[in-house]
């Protein structure tokens, strides 16, 4: 119960402060686009790992729906913006750039 409560404040956070909108705006496929390093040194919940210079081969493993939300970080923001073009440029419609790693563990813990 307590890592259910945990996750619905992570995402009111992350609505509130990443993207603007509805609570049901966060749900979506969450892709860190770090190398595997840093991934296993900590992430998201759930995130699939492809590093951002291997989004463009890889993204269709996760899915090939062009409409579904994807929400790309990395440890600033820099490689999810251009992951983001990437999969922009490949007619993904529906890409969210959510930022640094950092910045949304902050998020969550202040949720907390």
């Amino acid at each position: 119960m307590k890592k259910l409560a945990m996750i619905l404040c992570f995402f009111i956070v992350m609505m509130n402060c990443v993207i603007g909108g509805q609570v049901n705006d966060m749900i979506g496929i969450w892709i860190d686009v770090r190398t595997a390093k840093e991934y296993k040194s900590g992430h998201i919940e759930d995130a699939i790992n492809i590093p951002y210079k291997e989004i463009g081969r890889e993204i269709e493993s996760v899915t090939k729906n062009k409409s579904e939300k994807i929400f790309l970080y990395c440890e600033s923001g820099r490689r999810s913006g251009i992951a983001k073009e990437i999969l922009d440029k490949m007619g993904y419609l529906n890409v969210i750039n959510a930022g640094g790693y950092e910045e949304i563990k902050k998020r969550q813990n202040k949720a907390e």
